[in-house]
């Protein structure tokens, strides 16, 4: 008895200190992120992962008996909350693999010690992962359907859990929204999208956010909004709403946000479509400077790319040429690198005028007309071009 009560004691005090330790390193990676030193925080909480392993091995081994189910459950949500961490810190940090993966096993765990997600005993915040998945995979491109299966999933969960009102449920019909847009079936995300709206509007219920994430919130419904409105051609809805988004995104984003980058970009559009592209320029080109400035800039390439070329539609249309030209190639590399196929629109747009100005380049060298010193012959690609300028529902 007092051997088993000796090795009871000992397994005890390892364990505890393994906790300790991992609580003190989980502080330390909190520091780092407060700095934004992402490569630091990401080492202390795959550290804080080991050492909770090591807790729960230890608990799973020296439990022969099979009857402390409950520690090595509370050893399980250990883990799988530090592995929460790398999972988020990979995110922003544009690892988006190593992210998934951190987020899977997270699921995993979870899930093994509440197989019943509707059980009382399994909060609510256990489901944020599933956000999270659905959410990354919205970023890794061609991924939609998975996205949208969990956040449906996540939608059936919460409105069982915390009722059909809850600020959460916003957020999961967002995601369900941005979702049906990329794959585009605009009326169901306009659907989903006015759903949340409405919940944001009408609540009380925010669980512990802040009031600037609650703002953020709906900054993001009513950005993917603007840009349902843009695919409907409701312009006007879609300046006004993406105007409200961007404003609520710059009192209370950092400069480095990438969210707030692709605000801008969206509400460059509208205004290129609307034919205001000397608003369209500066909007796009503040867009480039913060993709340029995030630590997830290479999980944004699709956007810097779409700015590119708004940036080179407004140049042509003012008479830079040259800038033009620029934008357009650098809008070409960034759609190739990002993987998106030769009919996406945007890199159709880009394409046709670098082409027809390509061939004025090599036109004008044949027949010795120095170009640079020929305006009027550069400046003639305008009505070379003007065909898929004109017919595209980028420039209605």
């Amino acid at each position: 008895g007092r051997t088993g009560s000796a090795t009871d004691l000992r397994n005890d005090l390892y364990i505890r200190g393994c906790k300790l330790y991992a609580d003190v390193v989980k502080e330390h990676a909190l520091m780092h992120l407060s700095e934004q030193e992402y490569d630091h925080a990401l080492e202390r909480h795959e550290e804080e992962v080991m050492v909770r392993r090591e807790a729960l091995d230890y608990a799973v081994q020296a439990d022969v008996s099979g009857g402390n189910h409950i520690q090595i459950g509370e050893l399980k949500l250990d883990v799988a909350d530090a592995l929460m961490k790398v999972g988020r810190t990979n995110d922003n940090w544009g690892r988006l693999q190593d992210a998934i993966e951190a987020y899977d096993e997270t699921l995993k765990l979870r899930r093994e010690v509440h197989p019943d997600p509707f059980h009382t005993s399994c909060p609510a915040s256990l489901l944020d992962v599933l956000f999270c998945l659905g959410d990354i995979y919205a970023k890794k491109g061609g991924c939609h359907e998975i996205s949208l299966r969990y956040f449906l999933e996540l939608n059936r969960l919460l409105r069982k859990k915390n009722g059909s009102r809850h600020a959460d449920v916003g957020a999961a019909l967002t995601g369900i929204g941005k979702a049906y847009l990329e794959l585009g079936k605009i009326d169901k995300s306009l659907k989903a999208l006015s759903g949340a709206r409405r919940i944001y509007e009408t609540t009380t219920q925010w669980g512990q956010r802040t009031e600037n994430e609650q703002t953020l919130l709906m900054a993001d419904t009513l950005s993917a909004a603007g840009v349902v409105f843009q695919k409907m051609l409701r312009l006007d809805e879609s300046v006004e709403t993406l105007t409200k988004a961007l404003e609520m995104r710059n009192a209370v984003s950092d400069q480095q946000d990438p969210l707030l980058a692709k605000t801008m970009n969206s509400l460059g559009t509208a205004y290129a479509k609307k034919g205001d592209y000397r608003c369209s320029l500066q909007l796009h080109r503040d867009a480039l400077r913060v993709f340029k400035a995030s630590p997830s800039k290479e999980v944004y390439l699709l956007d810097a790319a779409q700015s590119h070329t708004y940036i080179g539609v407004a140049n042509k249309t003012h008479g830079d040429i040259r800038g033009a030209m620029q934008h357009f190639k650098a809008a070409k590399r960034k759609f190739s690198k990002a993987g998106v196929p030769s009919n996406h629109e945007e890199l159709q747009i880009a394409t046709k005028y670098l082409s027809d100005f390509e061939y004025l380049c090599a036109k004008a060298t044949h027949m010795n007309q120095g170009l640079e010193n020929d305006y009027d012959s550069l400046v003639s690609a305008d009505s070379a071009a003007s065909s898929i300028a004109s017919s595209s529902r980028y420039r209605r």
